[in-house]
């Protein structure tokens, strides 16, 4: 019996990975409720054994967790909301390695110093050298370049993303922390919304009253920040073949009954977006 071939098992993993998100992206066309749950379908994806290992997918939509672009925002009020979201996930974490305001003066197209922010530095890497872009963050890698702390990254990956369309939060998917940092109006009952989610589904931003005895001012001042609906989701498949495992990431853009892949990329188990 011929033994298989490195190329084998990494033309193999490729293919099961595009396999994996043609059916996952086929579910999501099938979808066509109000909102985006725990629950569907797409979302709860086992692992398959295959010839040689097996295949392990996992969702998230993005307006799950911070988007940390969202700090160069031309809407003032919106930029400090996320820039004060940013400071809170740094704070509760521990992570002083996450300078908010020097990624805001990173990714923003002005040339001002924020108060504790940098602009036009030179950055060195393990050898290589950048300066501040003046433009939005492509990667979650790119945030952990600028705090140049691997273990002090993955304690905030979880709860950040470098893409999302929408500055609402869906309910179904979000933490509690995550919530409490963007929406602090809500801090109180952050814990409360979340455990909701454990056991039900919301589908529509006012259940959260089912969940909470929420204020009615409190209540339609945070409601443009959140949703139950999400149209980018982050997939990370993992292929083990060989007991060797391979690492894809990919978004997916979801609008109706309606999906497509528009990022796809092999990579290192991390976050990438």
């Amino acid at each position: 019996m011929v033994e298989a071939s490195e190329d084998f098992f990494e033309n193999q993993a490729h293919v099961y990975s595009m396999t994996a998100l043609t059916a996952i992206i086929e579910t999501m066309k099938d979808d066509n409720n109000a909102y985006d749950s725990k629950n569907e379908d797409w979302a709860l994806v086992p692992i398959v054994e295959v010839p040689y290992g097996f295949i392990s997918v996992d969702i998230k939509p993005l307006n799950a967790k911070i988007a940390i672009n969202g700090m160069a925002n031309s809407d003032e009020e919106l930029a400090t909301r996320y820039l004060n979201a940013c400071t809170t996930i740094a704070n509760e974490t521990e992570a002083d390695s996450l300078e908010c305001e020097v990624v805001k003066d990173y990714i923003d197209a002005d040339t001002e110093v924020s108060y504790g922010g940098a602009e036009g530095v030179t950055y060195e890497r393990n050898g290589v050298l950048f300066r501040t872009k003046n433009k939005p963050l492509s990667s979650l890698y790119e945030l952990r370049m600028l705090m140049n702390d691997n273990e002090q990254f993955n304690t905030v990956k979880d709860y950040l993303t470098v893409y999302s369309p929408e500055k609402a939060i869906n309910i179904n998917f979000v933490s509690a922390l995550t919530l409490k940092a963007f929406v602090p109006e809500i801090e109180d009952y952050a814990d409360e919304i979340v455990d909701y989610a454990k056991t039900q589904e919301y589908k529509d931003p006012s259940n959260i009253k089912e969940a909470v005895d929420i204020p009615q001012d409190i209540y339609l001042k945070i409601l443009p920040f959140l949703t139950v609906k999400s149209t980018l989701f982050y997939v990370k498949t993992e292929v083990t073949l060989n007991d060797k495992p391979r690492y894809y990431h990919a978004l997916i853009q979801k609008d109706g009954t309606t999906a497509e892949v528009v990022n796809f990329l092999a990579g290192l188990n991390g976050q990438y977006y």
